[in-house]
């Protein structure tokens, strides 16, 4: 996940609104706030945007660090999505296997 840009019509000196691509999604926003780790925890989410309400100043290493945590968020739900579909997939051969009917 990238940071794009800051959305100016939204954005004001005590919050900032920036832009992601893909569109943050609220479970990836649950996933970064777990790997932010962080006490004061100074952001948000809301239209698809990630909110910064903190006193920190923001600047390219800000940005660079919050898309690396980003980044590692959907990479932790991708890996728990395809532990998942997984254990659906073998749960499913083996009921086949079982009950002699095929997957279709």
């Amino acid at each position: 996940m990238k940071i794009v840009g800051i959305d100016r019509s939204r954005s004001t000196k005590g919050e900032v609104f920036f832009r992601t691509d893909p569109p943050l999604s609220e479970k990836v926003f649950d996933a970064f706030q777990e790997v932010w780790q962080r006490s004061g925890f100074d952001f948000d989410e809301a239209n698809s945007m990630l909110i910064w309400r903190g006193p920190q100043y923001v600047d390219s290493e800000f940005i660079r660090q919050t898309t690396i945590y980003l980044s590692e968020a959907e990479n932790r739900l991708r890996t728990l999505r395809n532990a998942s579909l997984k254990r659906d997939d073998e749960f499913l051969e083996r009921l086949s296997r079982e009950t002699g009917l095929p997957l279709v």
